[in-house]
């Protein structure tokens, strides 16, 4: 058994004192710690906690890809108060308006399956 003395050891020698008087049992503090091993699991179809993914989330549709914009502040607020009144989304409108605009240039929207 280690005798040396540190202010930890002299300070839990005081709690255990303590306790002893008042009578109630000294915690342990030699006590075995857990060894767990959570698995982690990678596998998108088990996953256990968070939101479940949605099957038509378009993040996880290979049709969609994301991309960043810029868009005066004021307009884009405006739009998606809009949109939220509509239950609709910005990738929505967005793409329907490239899509118009593909159109009245004559360009043809291949699309791949």
């Amino acid at each position: 058994m280690n005798t040396r003395s540190n202010r930890f050891t002299d300070k839990l020698a005081l709690k255990k004192q303590t306790a002893a008087r008042v009578g109630k049992p000294a915690r342990q503090t030699n006590q075995k710690r857990l060894n767990i091993q959570v698995p982690i699991n990678l596998d998108p179809s088990k996953r256990g906690r968070g939101r479940p993914p949605s099957a038509t989330a378009k993040s996880t549709d290979a049709r969609y890809t994301q991309t960043s914009i810029y868009v005066d502040r004021d307009v884009l607020r405006q739009v998606k108060a809009v949109l939220t009144l509509r239950g609709e989304q910005l990738s929505d409108i967005v793409g329907s308006f490239l899509e118009g605009w593909l159109k009245r240039k004559g360009k043809a929207i291949g699309r791949t399956t």
